[in-house]
């Protein structure tokens, strides 16, 4: 379920690209934000070889919260990296199956 508008913009204000914003500006990237977080970006089924992985996520902006799942057994290791705006950074296990998702 979508956050309301009130806590994106707060969110939004601490950010460095958006401080500048007027309140209708900052008002029309909090209701696009809100519509994001509507779907959660879903990333295909990765496999990893132990290299960091970049799963592309689309969201535009770091995502705040991401969930790595494991879909095979066995004893993996899943580590975050730093996530961009762009890419979900994942490292994991050689053989270990995860999907990624991620939302802002």
């Amino acid at each position: 379920m979508a956050r309301d508008i009130e806590a994106i913009k707060n969110q939004l204000r601490k950010l460095k690209q958006y401080k500048n914003l007027s309140e209708e500006e900052l008002n029309q990237k909090a209701e696009e934000k809100r519509k994001q977080e509507e779907v959660v970006d879903a990333i295909s089924f990765l496999t990893d070889e132990g290299e960091k992985k970049f799963a592309a996520h689309g969201l535009g902006l770091i995502p705040t919260k991401v969930i790595v799942t494991m879909y095979n057994s066995g004893a993996y290791t899943i580590v975050e990296g730093t996530h961009t705006s762009t890419n979900c950074v994942i490292t994991a296990t050689t053989g270990c199956k995860y999907k990624v998702l991620a939302q802002f």
